[in-house]
């Protein structure tokens, strides 16, 4: 795939004129692979931090308010040597007339409520506290809100309490029991296993990379890239890649070279196979996520 480079940097300079403070993804197309770029943080000392994206495959953002979302990911994490694999599992419902705001009136996200139980392939999942960071601009600190609780089932190798294992290129089964209304069942397809590498060349401005993955069949796929910020370590987004699942993708330059490496330890790209769909059931909207990530996580030349 030839890099974007000119159409990058023009495409990143015309946001800086405009201004913009909310941008919409623009689509990039080329002879060989069409390429979608979604520039998800702007300000990176003034973002909203949720779960991080890279352990649960999803970025929490405010603005797109989706009423109830359903994700189960297969989750790989390489960093050096070393892989850790993790299985995932959540439901939140969102109450879209339930605001949450910062102390200067920003809306930074939606109180969650517990409408009833839910399993995942027969498996009680637990509620646990769903949190949002986010940077206070009247006294520039970082503080935490509680929105409310999600359910999750999370399993990791040194954890056993949560007996929740995704299965690739199978299905996960879902059931809600509501506390009114009538319970909600039926499978989540999941995705094939994708495993990746990334390759770096260069330094500070100059950094040339190359991400090479096992090609999957059409259908859903993203790069996220991200960084883990010096200051207080935690992980956010910072642009959305959308291409074709063909197995390599070179990083443009101009998109890397955009980036304030001084702000991270270290820059994470998480690949992601999925299916996405919504259901409507019981006059709600489920907006459901099933994720094959692999997160390559590496250190900043």
């Amino acid at each position: 795939m030839k890099p974007l480079i000119k159409y990058l940097i023009l495409f990143i300079i015309l946001l800086m004129i405009n201004g913009c403070d909310k941008p919409a993804p623009t689509e990039l197309i080329q002879e060989e692979d069409p390429l979608e770029i979604e520039i998800i943080t702007e300000d990176t000392e003034d973002e909203i931090y949720s779960p991080g994206y890279d352990s649960t495959g999803v970025i929490y953002n405010p603005s797109r308010g989706f009423a109830n979302i359903i994700t189960v990911s297969g989750i790989k994490t390489s960093y050096r040597n070393s892989t850790f694999s993790t299985s995932h599992a959540q439901a939140i419902f969102f109450d879209n007339s339930s605001q949450v705001l910062s102390p200067d009136g920003r809306l930074i996200g939606f109180h969650t409520q517990i409408l009833g139980n839910v399993d995942f392939n027969t498996k009680r999942a637990k509620l646990r506290e769903f949190r949002i960071w986010f940077k206070d601009r009247i006294t520039g600190n970082i503080k935490d809100t509680l929105l409310g609780f999600r359910h999750v089932l999370h399993h990791k190798p040194l954890n056993q309490d949560d007996n929740f294992n995704f299965r690739y290129n199978s299905s996960v089964s879902f059931d809600f029991d509501p506390v009114i209304g009538n319970p909600v069942h039926f499978n989540i397809p999941t995705p094939s296993e994708i495993n990746g590498t990334v390759r770096f060349e260069g330094q500070g401005n100059n950094l040339a990379g190359s991400i090479s993955w096992n090609a999957g069949a059409p259908g859903h796929f993203e790069i996220i890239i991200g960084g883990s910020h010096r200051g207080n370590g935690k992980v956010f987004p910072l642009y959305r890649l959308k291409t074709r699942d063909d197995g390599r993708f070179e990083i443009p330059k101009g998109l890397l070279n955009h980036i304030p490496l001084d702000r991270f330890e270290r820059l994470v790209f998480s690949i992601i196979r999925k299916n996405e769909f919504h259901i409507e059931n019981n006059d709600n909207d489920l907006f459901i996520l099933s994720q094959s990530i692999h997160s390559l996580v590496v250190d900043i030349p």
